[in-house]
């Protein structure tokens, strides 16, 4: 992650609310007060590591079983993640745009958008929309041109 992030700053996903409107929809960045943040990622990974090294089988098994604080903070950080990802942006490694993700659209399955060439109060906006067929997964392209911003 430091590798990444000291070569691309940005690379850490935003969360996103969209809000349908009559002119197309809005995007706002950072609206989620409860997804994971880069620091809170770094906590948690830190925590993760230290659970899953924690010693060998017989150092394991002398631990206290899992109680119920544990597994209330699994949930705690699991909506954490979920509240990042189900919408969320990422800045495009070039510098020349955003990726937008979406795990719930409303046709059913997840989309990404990849927005780019913004020029004037415009973007050029293409999204990949993921199809399952019998065991295959396809990806399906629709471009819009010129959408608004």
């Amino acid at each position: 992650m430091k590798l990444l992030q000291r070569n691309h700053p940005h690379s850490f996903p935003q969360s996103l609310t969209r809000t349908k409107t009559a002119d197309g929809w809005h995007l706002e960045a950072n609206s989620k007060p409860n997804a994971l943040t880069f620091t809170e990622f770094k906590a948690l990974y830190s925590k993760c590591g230290e659970i899953l090294h924690r010693g060998t089988i017989s150092t394991i098994e002398a631990e206290e079983p899992i109680a119920k604080p544990d597994y209330d903070e699994v949930i705690h950080w699991s909506q954490k993640v979920v509240d990042l990802l189900n919408e969320h942006v990422v800045a495009r490694a070039n510098g020349k745009g955003l990726y937008h993700i979406s795990l719930k659209t409303e046709s059913g399955v997840p989309a990404c958008s990849v927005f780019s060439g913004f020029s004037g109060g415009t973007v050029n906006v293409a999204t990949y929309n993921l199809e399952v067929c019998e065991g295959a997964v396809e990806n399906h392209a629709r471009v819009e041109d010129d959408a608004a911003a």
